[in-house]
């Protein structure tokens, strides 16, 4: 009889990996908050920073005094002209901006992201800043990770089938 080939072995195996599944829960959860946030506009805040995911990626920002006490909140974006052109961009590009003392709000344009971004930040003293991270770039990096993960797994599965042997 001959031997079963370690391809099928490793492919019946992978079914049974925690990483496996794991990795897909979180690529699949991901993609649901990518789609959900072109849409609608999830946040938990405090007292110093807060999480936002809308606009097709995830906004994180801190320093500004924003909010009292802590706080989660949903709900749909509005259908203006400023969340339109933001919701059209699928694949945004990540930005950050920090504090700026001698910019004025007033020049800012708020229908660009990176503009009510900064205005939000310079209202914010100086140790304040922002970082959006779009979900493209996210799940890209989710990618990677999970991959080499799994390579990683199948490896180490192969060396000890060899050393078995």
């Amino acid at each position: 009889m001959s031997e079963p080939r370690h391809g099928i072995r490793l492919g019946l195996a992978l079914r049974r990996s925690l990483t496996f599944w794991a990795g897909l829960l979180v690529i699949v959860f991901t993609f649901w908050a990518w789609r959900d946030s072109s849409s609608r506009t999830s946040s938990l805040h405090g007292i110093r920073g807060s999480a936002q995911s809308a606009v097709n990626g995830l906004h994180i920002e801190w320093g500004a005094n924003w909010y009292e006490q802590w706080g989660i909140y949903r709900k749909n974006l509005p259908a203006n002209e400023a969340n339109s052109k933001w919701q059209r961009d699928f694949f945004p590009l990540p930005i950050f901006v920090h504090h700026e003392p001698n910019q004025e709000n007033a020049f800012l344009d708020w229908t660009v992201l990176k503009s009510a971004m900064q205005a939000r930040v310079n209202l914010g003293g100086p140790s304040s800043w922002s970082i959006f991270l779009p979900y493209w770039i996210i799940m890209l990096a989710l990618a990677i990770t999970w991959s080499a993960l799994l390579l990683r797994r199948a490896r180490r599965q192969r060396r000890a089938l060899r050393a078995s042997a």
